[in-house]
C-alpha cells in the first residue's frame, strides 16, 4: 500500500517532501512590511473614525456638555450650609431676600392646556419626541413602550408635562425632567438635597423658553430645591433667559464599540440618566 501525502491548498495532494518544502518557505517568508506612508494613512483614517483620542483630545471632548443649574432656593443660601460641592458650581452669595426677588418663579404656568401627561398621551408624545429627535446627529428612536417606561410621571423619580392644544385635544408640546436627591452631610438642619434634571423638552406651539418656565413652576410646587439641565439638544435657548447659571459640572458620553465623531452639545439628542 503508498504511503498517503499531506493535503495541499488546493484540495489536492502533495508528498512529504514538498509539503516540508512548503513549510520552510512559509517560515521564511515573515510579516508583510507596511511603509511609513500607509501607517500615516491608517493612524489618519483611525483618528478621523475617532478609534483613538489622545489625551488632549478627550479633555477638549469632556468640556462639550456642561451642565446649567439655578440658582438655590431658601433652603441653599443658609449661611450654615456650604452647597458648593453638592451642586457642582459656584452659588452666588447673596441674602435670601435678594436671591428670591432675583430668581423668583411664577406662582402659576401661563401655557394654555399644559398639564400632567397621562398613560393616555403617550403613542402622541411617541410621535412627537421621534419627529424632534430625527434634527440631531445623535438620538435613541424611542418606541410607545419605552416612552411610557421612560416618562410616564411616577413620584419622586420623573415628572413630565403636555400641552394639549384646547379644541383639537392634540399634544402640541411636552417638558419633562427625572428627580435626584443627595446626601448632605455634616449639617444638622438640612438631610437632603432634591434636584431636578431637564429630560427630554419639545416644544411646537410655544417656545422652549416659556415651555420651561413652566416646568421650573411644577418643579418648585414639588418642593424641588434645584433645576439643572445639559445644553444638549436646543436647551441653550433657554439657559440664560430663565437665569440659569452655568456650573462645573462636566458629563462626557462614550460609546463603546461605536463609531462616533465630534460633535457639538446642540447636535447632541440623548440625555443619560
Amino acid at each position: 500500500m503508498g504511503t498517503l501525502g499531506t493535503l495541499s491548498g488546493g484540495g489536492g495532494l502533495m508528498s512529504d517532501q514538498d509539503a516540508q518544502d512548503a513549510a520552510v518557505s512559509a517560515e521564511g517568508s515573515g510579516p508583510e512590511v507596511v511603509s511609513v506612508e500607509e501607517q500615516e494613512d491608517f493612524l489618519r483614517l483611525v483618528q478621523q473614525l475617532n478609534l483613538v483620542q489622545s489625551v488632549q483630545q478627550q479633555q477638549q471632548l469632556q468640556k462639550e456638555h456642561r451642565f446649567w443649574g439655578t440658582q438655590p432656593v431658601p433652603k441653599l443660601v443658609d449661611p450654615e450650609l456650604n452647597v458648593s460641592d453638592v451642586l457642582g458650581g459656584p452659588i452666588e452669595t447673596k441674602s435670601v431676600d435678594q436671591t428670591t426677588k432675583a430668581l423668583k418663579v411664577p406662582s402659576q404656568t401661563t401655557t394654555p392646556g399644559f398639564r400632567s401627561m397621562e398613560r393616555t398621551d403617550v403613542p402622541q408624545v411617541a410621535r412627537l419626541l421621534k419627529e424632534n429627535l430625527w434634527k440631531f446627529h445623535l438620538a435613541v428612536e424611542y418606541d410607545e413602550k419605552e416612552v411610557a417606561h421612560w416618562m410616564v410621571p411616577r413620584l419622586g423619580v420623573v415628572s413630565a408635562y403636555v400641552v394639549e392644544n384646547v379644541e383639537s385635544h392634540e399634544i402640541t408640546d411636552v417638558c419633562s425632567y427625572y428627580h435626584l436627591s443627595s446626601t448632605i452631610i455634616g449639617d444638622d438642619k438640612h438631610k437632603k438635597l432634591y434636584a431636578a434634571y431637564s429630560f427630554y423638552n419639545v416644544a411646537t406651539s410655544v417656545s422652549l423658553t416659556q415651555l420651561m418656565q413652566d416646568a421650573l413652576v411644577m418643579a418648585k410646587k414639588e418642593q424641588l430645591d434645584v433645576f439643572n439641565a445639559l445644553d444638549v439638544m436646543e436647551n441653550a435657548e433657554m439657559l440664560q433667559p430663565l437665569k440659569f447659571g452655568p456650573g462645573s459640572g462636566e458629563l462626557q458620553y462614550y460609546l463603546y464599540n461605536w463609531r462616533c465623531p465630534r460633535m457639538a452639545s446642540d447636535r447632541v439628542g440623548l440625555v443619560l440618566c
